[in-house]
């Protein structure tokens, strides 16, 4: 039997002779994706301009860190001279060729938790949806957000507390409100508090945030 037979199952089993937007909403995208594919998920028929300024916002996101990506080093290139000479006259010109900027991976477990925090998630059933929950169109309109809101929130505060690991559950800067901001605004400040003392330190879980001031006609 050729083996040609088992290569075109494996590449209709990976997508490969779909676009973007196709691979991504039958959930056929990388958990990694480059920068660039990022941006093509995000800004899809926008104009080049806006294509321009969402990848520099991509790109100083993962600089800084907001964003969780990986690294690749791009290349100086090499440079070329090429010039002429005519009488008392001549002319050098220097180009640089394969030269290539910086360039990031960013998993899609790390996107999700970017949007959450930026509070821009986009609609279900979207392709970025659909690649940023790992499912398809019909599974992404099925996905019980809460459950994946939950999850993100936690592994976030877990990080933080590596970080910080004094760091209070309530409070104005305590876990809930400093590291949950996008899901109180979501939730309640009681459900994302109950979601951090699940995962928070054992010398965390029994300390409350610094009470509100009250009043003089409060205590009245």
């Amino acid at each position: 039997m050729s083996s040609n037979n088992f290569s075109d199952r494996f590449l209709n089993a990976v997508g490969s002779d779909l676009n973007l937007i196709e691979r991504a909403l039958t959930n056929k995208l990388h958990d990694y994706i480059q920068l660039k594919t990022l941006v093509a998920l995000i800004a899809g028929e926008s104009s080049q301009q806006a294509k321009a300024v969402v990848k520099a916002e991509l790109y100083h996101a993962c600089y800084v860190g907001q964003l969780k990506a990986e690294r690749i080093p791009g290349k100086p290139g090499i440079p070329i001279q090429s010039g002429f000479t005519a009488g008392p006259f001549s002319e050098t010109n220097t180009k640089v060729v394969d030269a290539t900027d910086d360039d990031y991976i960013i998993h899609r477990d790390n996107a999700r938790r970017y949007f959450q925090w930026l509070g821009a998630m986009p609609e279900e059933g979207t392709p970025l949806s659909c690649w940023l929950r790992g499912k398809t169109a019909d599974e992404s309109r099925k996905l019980r957000e809460d459950q994946q809101d939950k999850a993100d929130f936690q592994q976030m505060a877990i990080e933080r507390w590596r970080i910080s690991p004094q760091m209070r559950i309530t409070g104005p800067n305590g876990c809930a409100q400093i590291v949950g901001k996008a899901y109180v605004q979501k939730y309640t400040p009681d459900t994302v508090e109950g979601w951090a003392r699940e995962v928070a330190p054992e010398g965390v879980k029994g300390k409350r945030g610094r009470p509100k001031k009250i009043s003089v006609a409060q205590r009245k």
